[in-house]
């Protein structure tokens, strides 16, 4: 025992030494390998916001951009429509009805979002930017496609198609043409029928450039945050 503590006591600063480079290699090796996992899950963010931008691009550009001028285009014929109404008139200008009977589907891309929270959304380490996907994603694009599948297209085949084959015929040049132009200008029912198209137009136009902006803004946070 004497022997023992006289050869700590002779060799202690030797052995506190041993002591504090096994600590050190062992701080070294855990910061290096939090820092490999660092980069690691970093490229892994930056590969999985990279593809969730070029979706998102997608969608402005397949879906809700290319909708913008025919839901317009909509509009203004309804309100021509019901302007001559008001006025007595009668379209004489081979306006094609076929508007009456289409509406605009929504079918956004989900393959990259769905592969982010595969590998956990918490991935995205700017909150703001998190959020701001997560709302898109899991808010913004199942409430316009939900309204407009399950309101204007059962709308669609339970009113406004079943009025169409009442009143209109499909020409040889593929229009919706008026079996009876002066009948159906005075009937009260083409008239609630064309406004209620209008409004439920301007309501998914306005949903449509709502949603624009919110995507605009996700692009450009993403853009700021990982650059072009």
């Amino acid at each position: 025992m004497k022997k023992i503590l006289k050869t700590l006591k002779n060799k202690w600063v030797e052995y506190l030494l041993e002591i504090l480079v096994i600590v050190i290699g062992i701080l070294i090796a855990f910061t290096l390998n939090n820092w490999n996992e660092a980069k690691k899950e970093r490229l892994e963010e930056i590969q999985a916001i990279t593809e969730l931008r070029e979706s998102l691009k997608y969608d402005l550009e397949q879906n809700n951009l290319r909708s913008i001028p025919l839901l317009r285009n909509d509009i203004d014929l309804c309100q021509r429509i019901l302007d001559n109404i008001e006025e007595g008139l009668h379209h004489n200008d081979s306006i094609d009805y076929i508007f009456l009977s289409r509406y605009t589907s929504f079918n956004p891309k989900y393959i990259a979002y769905k592969s982010l929270e595969n590998k956990g959304i918490d991935l995205v380490r700017n909150d703001r930017l998190k959020n701001a996907i997560v709302e898109i994603y899991d808010y913004e694009y199942p409430l316009l496609k939900n309204r407009i599948e399950q309101n204007d297209f059962a709308r669609l085949n339970g009113f406004i198609r079943p009025f169409l084959r009442k009143h209109f015929y499909v020409s040889e040049q593929n229009k919706l043409e008026p079996i009876d132009m002066v009948s159906l200008y005075r009937n009260h029912e083409f008239k609630q029928l064309v406004f209620f198209i209008e409004r439920t137009r301007n309501n998914r136009l306005r949903q449509r450039l709502r949603l624009i902006s919110k995507v605009e803004k996700v692009i450009n946070q993403i853009n700021q945050e990982f650059g072009e």
